[in-house]
């Protein structure tokens, strides 16, 4: 038999991954009880108190899960595809990622725990890429990546449960979150390079290209302080800072945090699905209390290292 709902309980999808292991650390650390669910084992090291199901998300893993927390109070919603590029290579297997896993949370909530909060971690990519100065979240949609229509058709389904079935959703439109935990991003590539001892980098694009670039850490504690704002109007915020940064000063930053000085250039190619400027405005996360506690500056050196600590650990040269 199921265990009562607690109010105290929150379940993470995809706790497996890097933004899962912050926001579960999160969590624990405010005094919270968590339970997780996601494809792999955590590549990370759990907490003893992490009680965890490895699965697909459906309605029996979900019951099983049920069956050794209890059913959740909030369930904070990081599962689905990771990246743009693999979604145009499989755009069928990042549908039923993102889409398909979306529609069976929900519906096992709407039948199983209708008084449970649902925070969906969505994407900046469902604006596409006409974008220019801070996008609000009433801008229309435009996605161009088969990944960020899926995250259109995910939230598409929160709104329609949660006006229709009653359920208190909210919806936290990631930018792009770094940090430690996260190792196949440009940090980690570039750093490798350079400790190889690359002595000029070239990259693709402009280096014009603009980004929000939000701390791990701060998206957990944005996902975690949208809790008390899940409602049947499912509103929507934007995760991210509210500051831009080009790509080329984010370059600079990871070579001047390996204390060197390459050259970087940029080839002018840009990818596909890849848009000029995705930057936040941040009225709605702000008018909620969220404020960054990193910026890039002090971010891409901690992150940077991590690197050189994880590879000193790992006995590579």
């Amino acid at each position: 038999m199921l265990q009562s709902d607690s109010q105290s309980l929150v379940w993470v999808t995809g706790a497996a991954g890097a933004v899962g292991s912050a926001v579960v650390n999160r969590l624990i650390t405010s005094g919270v009880r968590v339970a997780g669910i996601g494809l792999n084992e955590p590549d990370w090291t759990p907490p003893a108190e992490l009680q965890y199901v490895s699965d697909l998300i459906h309605g029996e893993s979900l019951s099983k899960l049920a069956e050794l927390s209890g059913k959740p109070g909030s369930i904070i919603h990081l599962a689905g595809g990771a990246q743009v590029g693999p979604s145009f290579d499989d755009p069928a297997g990042d549908f039923d990622r993102t889409v398909t896993c979306t529609v069976s949370l929900l519906n096992w909530m709407r039948t199983h725990a209708p008084d449970c909060r649902l925070i969906y971690a969505s994407s900046a990519a469902i604006y596409g890429t006409a974008c220019s100065g801070p996008i609000p979240e009433a801008r229309q949609p435009a996605p161009i990546s088969p990944y960020g229509f899926h995250k259109m058709l995910a939230e598409q389904a929160i709104t329609y449960w949660g006006n229709q079935f009653g359920l208190r959703c909210a919806i936290v439109r990631l930018f792009s979150v770094y940090g430690p935990a996260l190792r196949k991003q440009l940090i980690y590539e570039l750093s490798k390079k350079l400790d190889a001892g690359a002595t000029r980098l070239t990259l693709g694009g402009t280096g014009d290209e603009i980004r929000d670039w939000l701390w791990i850490d701060d998206a957990a504690a944005l996902l975690h302080q949208v809790i008390a704002h899940c409602s049947t109007d499912v509103p929507v915020f934007n995760g991210g800072t509210g500051r831009a940064t080009a790509l080329r000063d984010i370059c600079h930053l990871i070579v001047g945090a390996h204390g060197g000085s390459a050259d970087v250039e940029f080839d002018g190619h840009v990818r596909q699905g890849d848009p000029f400027s995705l930057l936040a405005d941040v009225t709605n996360a702000t008018s909620i209390g969220f404020t960054p506690t990193v910026l890039p500056d002090a971010g891409i050196l901690a992150t940077v290292k991590a690197y050189q600590a994880n590879t000193r650990l790992a006995g590579q040269p």
